[in-house]
This record gives structure tokens, C-alpha cells and sequence, in this order.
């Protein structure tokens, strides 16, 4: 039997931004407008990603692992159900791919204090097979920290030309092939287990030290990358990184710069990082 792995994305400053509004990129990737939305740089090919995605379980004894996408957002839940039927039909029409699940939408309930929660979201959902791809962690309901991908915030983006900020730029232009390449990773090394460390566990792993603090390091090195970009490029041969002149896993010599614009502890990233990072 398959198992069935899901992964909930958020929509504003993650897939989508208003049209003109997200983060600069070459002109060689400016990501094309829809309806009233710009793209996110790989959006399209990272949704098709994850539905096409199965992994094949070393050992017999296991079963396969099929991802399931959907789409999760504190906007209005017409605005969020018509954006999913718009994506996917720019996902057919420009990369030529047939979703073969359905992209759902959910949508925060008021009385939910803008918590995504996402225990008992969908039928068949399992909290150890979880993952939630988001900017911001304030969104994050206690208890499901372990289940947050955190994306770089375009909120904190900053036009200054430090070697930081430039690199800032680079890491959230290319969000998205980097979740995608954790996401990925994820399932390997949990695979790679032995069953010891769920796809969750395995995601934590990549993201948090034992005292809390985010790895930076880690989480952006080139491999990542490596797998994120390669899965994107075999729905599109042609993408290839925003801002390729500036690696967005390359590290920052500055330790004062390094925290002032990637900070580390936990409490500034998942409590109060629309704020922060």
C-alpha cells in the first residue's frame, strides 16, 4: 500500500505575490503574471514536483511513498480555491503536466487565530508525514513546529547592496527549489533510517541543532539545491537558478552579519519571524 505523504504550501509571499510585488529577479526568470498574482520563482514546477513525486522504498517491506500537495492559507477560501484551479490549469498549459490528485485549498477558520493547524486537516493525513512550506511560523500551531519548513520572508528582504543582503536575495529568489530539494531529502534520510527518524523527524533534523538553533548552514548547502533544481528541471529543462552569480548556499564571512540577517534562535523564526527573518 502506498503511503501517502503531504505537503501543505502557503500562498501569499510563497507561490504567489501581488503582480509587481515580490522579490526582483533576472530578467532571464522574471516569473509571468497570474490573473492578479506574480509568481514565485519554480511555483508552477514545484506544485507538479510534488504531485508527480513517488519514492520507492528500498525494501520490499516498506511502502511506497506518494506526495500529496495542497495549498494552505489565511485568505478568503473562494480567493484560495480559484488561485489552485488557476495554477493548475498554468501548470497544464505551460509545462504541458496533468495533475493526477487533486490541489486542494484549505483555509484558516476564523476562530483558528490565523493557526494553520494541521491535525485532522484531510482524510488520511498523518502528522509524521506532514510537512507545512511557509514564510512566516507564526501561522504554526503549538505542537507542530517540527512540521514547518521555514522559507526565507520577503518581508525582511532589504534593497542594500551588502554581500548579506545580496545573499538574502539569492536564498529567497530560489525558495522554492530549496523546500522542494529538503522535502526531497527529507524522505531520503528518513528512508535511509531504517524506519529510526520519520520524514517530520528527518526535516527537523535538517533544520533545528539539538539547542534550537537554526542551521543555516545545513539547510542551504548546495545539494540541496542540487535536488530541488533537478526535479524542477525535469518538467522544465529550461529553469535554472535566480541569481546564479550569487550561490544562495555560500556563507556569510561576517558572524555579525550572518545573525543579523539569518537569525538563529528558534523563538525569532517560529514565534515571531514576519517580524524577523
Amino acid at each position: 500500500m502506498v503511503q501517502v505523504m503531504d505537503v501543505l504550501v502557503d500562498i501569499d509571499a510563497t507561490l504567489v505575490y501581488p503582480a509587481g510585488g515580490g522579490p526582483p529577479v533576472d530578467d532571464s526568470v522574471q516569473a509571468p503574471l497570474l490573473n492578479r498574482y506574480s509568481l514565485a520563482h519554480g511555483a508552477l514546477e514545484f506544485l507538479a514536483a510534488l504531485d508527480c513525486y513517488t519514492h520507492d522504498q528500498e525494501s520490499a517491506e516498506k511502502s511506497p511513498i506518494r506526495m500529496r500537495g495542497g495549498l494552505y492559507s489565511c485568505g478568503r477560501h473562494a480567493r484560495n480555491c480559484s488561485l489552485a484551479k488557476a495554477l493548475v490549469e498554468a501548470i497544464h498549459k505551460r509545462l504541458g503536466y496533468h495533475f493526477t490528485q487533486k490541489l486542494e485549498a484549505f483555509s484558516v477558520p476564523n476562530g483558528n487565530c490565523g493557526k494553520k493547524i494541521l491535525r485532522g486537516l484531510r482524510r488520511g493525513l498523518d502528522l509524521h508525514r506532514t510537512i507545512l512550506v511557509d514564510d512566516g511560523g507564526r501561522n504554526v500551531h503549538p505542537g507542530e513546529e517540527s512540521n514547518l519548513l521555514k522559507i526565507y520572508d520577503f518581508a525582511s528582504h532589504s534593497h542594500d547592496l551588502t554581500y548579506a543582503h545580496k545573499l538574502y536575495r539569492a536564498r529567497l529568489s530560489n525558495n522554492l527549489v530549496r523546500a522542494l530539494g529538503m522535502i526531497i531529502m527529507s524522505v531520503t534520510a528518513s528512508n535511509a533510517s531504517d524506519g529510526t527518524a520519520t520524514v517530520v523527524e528527518a526535516l527537523h533534523n535538517l533544520q533545528w541543532d539539538s539547542d534550537n538553533m537554526y542551521h543555516h548552514g545545513s539547510s542551504n548547502a548546495k545539494a540541496i539545491y542540487d535536488q530541488g533544481l533537478k526535479a524542477m528541471q525535469a518538467l522544465n529543462p529550461g529553469l535554472c537558478l535566480a541569481y546564479p552569480t550569487t550561490s544562495p548556499w555560500s556563507l556569510i564571512c561576517s558572524e555579525a552579519e550572518e545573525a543579523a540577517v539569518f537569525p538563529r534562535c528558534q523563538d525569532l523564526i517560529i514565534q515571531d519571524c514576519s517580524d524577523v527573518l
